[in-house]
């Protein structure tokens, strides 16, 4: 036998099976994709992959399993898809028999779904996923598949988080070819166990009204009221529950059958499976927050500075971004990474910082590494790049005449930039052992006019025509946030 042969047949029986044939796809992309890491950036990809599991531990899980779920589910499909059309194949090709464009109609679907998870994936970022936006996203593939008859759709979805005492959830709708939901969220004590929703907690269920033995009216008192209204006469449904989502499906016209409860079924899994993410990055994303608030609070520990003021110096930042048109991302970080201006101060000996009178020389100079100290502490991680930035370079001047490295103009990143602007407008307002604390209106003069020890060119120029425009919302800030 040929090596080509051997080779033909080795690939038949992987696959045959969707588990081997997973294995073997998904193994083949990450290998093609680390190939051409190797190539770009001359290093192991494995270094790449052990950094992301140490800095997003859950969603690089999943971005690491996607080529195999998504190559073992469309295996899977297509071998269902290919069992029914050579069961009920029609004769003349040219006029596909109605089981056959239902499993063409399913397959759209399902290939659709699977689209926008590997988008989702693709592009997750844990501080601006949006988990309702992308269950709107899915649920308009089914809810309206271009080039298919209006009865091939269900023409309501009901989506329900599944809490201790009942669910709780927002019927969407199509109107006009755009996807709305109910006002308000819809509570159904789990007592009320007639609803249909709660036959789908097993496996997934599928009802036609014309099926249960009861009349049209009869049949729509398995339904809440508040659904009835927004959904109308209830014909057929289709139902499941994964974990705590669980998803049913109106439909009108057609009787459904297995097709509709399969499709339902990797709807509701694809959705639970996001809203799992969601809630995990979530909660690593609170944890994350949390330890740098605690950072930033130990770096003033042995500080005059009170814990008023990394927050206002947060709230400063957040504003000066946004007049800056930074988008939201930019101003998301600066928002929490600001705080972190001084963390290195943590290595700076208490008496120097609560020295009352002036530094001496070899003082000054050891109250400067705080710089330096602070991005030794903060690191490489990407997560805090910019506090990283801001920690190092919040001394430095636009001008040149700052520390540690003397950096000029738009060479000291621009996060830097705004928090050394937000800091000496700070530390103006506030009351040191050498001064008294400065009205607003002085505070804004120093730094639009100069002191001496002040000059506007300190700064960079576009960022204090910012900083002028929103002036009174810095003084509102400084009262809002009072030491």
């Amino acid at each position: 036998m040929s090596i080509r042969n051997i080779g033909s047949n080795t690939l038949q029986v992987i696959f045959r099976q969707p588990l081997s044939a997973s294995a073997f796809i998904g193994t083949l992309m990450h290998g093609i994709n680390s190939l051409g890491e190797f190539m770009a950036h001359a290093r192991s990809p494995l270094y790449g992959w052990s950094e992301a599991f140490a800095t997003e531990p859950v969603f690089t899980s999943i971005h690491f399993s996607v080529p195999y779920l998504v190559a073992g589910l469309a295996i899977k499909s297509s071998q269902y898809v290919n069992r029914q059309h050579h069961a009920d194949r029609d004769n003349s090709p040219a006029r596909p028999g109605p089981r056959r464009r239902r499993l063409d109609l399913i397959s759209k679907q399902l290939s659709s779904m699977i689209d926008l998870i590997d988008a989702a994936f693709s592009q997750y970022d844990p501080r601006t996923f949006d988990v309702t936006r992308h269950d709107q996203l899915m649920f308009r593939s089914l809810l309206c598949m271009e080039q298919s008859p209006p009865e091939s759709s269900p023409t309501h979805l009901f989506h329900v988080k599944w809490m201790e005492d009942r669910i709780s959830g927002y019927v969407y709708y199509l109107e006009g070819g755009e996807i709305f939901r109910s006002m308000s969220p819809i509570d159904i004590p789990t007592e009320d166990n007639h609803y249909a929703i709660f036959s789908g907690s097993r496996d997934v269920v599928l009802e036609n009204w014309e099926d249960t033995g009861d009349d049209l009216d009869t049949f729509q008192n398995r339904f809440h009221p508040t659904v009835r209204r927004i959904v109308g006469t209830i014909e057929r449904y289709v139902t499941y529950r994964s974990g705590d989502i669980a998803i049913i499906a109106f439909y009108r016209g057609r009787k459904l059958d297995s097709h509709d409860a399969i499709l339902l079924k990797g709807l509701t899994t694809f959705s639970q499976s996001m809203h799992r993410m969601a809630i995990e990055s979530q909660e690593t994303e609170h944890a994350f927050r949390y330890l740098v608030d605690a950072l930033a609070r130990a770096s003033e520990v042995n500080d005059e500075d009170t814990g008023a003021h990394i927050v206002r110096i947060n709230e400063y930042s957040k504003a000066l971004a946004g007049r800056l048109g930074m988008d939201k991302t930019f101003i998301d970080t600066i928002h929490y990474s600001a705080q972190m201006h001084d963390v290195g101060k943590i290595h700076i000996h208490p008496d120097i910082l609560k020295k009352p009178g002036a530094l001496s020389s070899a003082e000054y100079e050891q109250m400067k590494a705080h710089c330096a100290y602070g991005a030794h502490i903060l690191g490489d991680s990407p997560r805090l790049r910019m506090a990283c930035e801001i920690a190092r370079h919040h001394h430095e001047k636009f001008n040149g005449r700052g520390y540690p490295d003397g950096l000029r103009g738009e060479a000291i990143p621009l996060p830097a930039r705004i928090v050394a602007l937000a800091d000496v407008y700070d530390a103006l307002r506030q009351p040191r052992v050498y001064k008294e604390a400065f009205s607003h209106r002085k505070a804004m003069d120093i730094i639009t006019r100069g002191d001496g020890r002040t000059r506007p060119d300190d700064f960079d120029p576009e960022l204090l025509k910012a900083f002028v425009a929103i002036e009174a919302e810095l003084d509102s800030i400084f009262q809002a946030y009072p030491g």
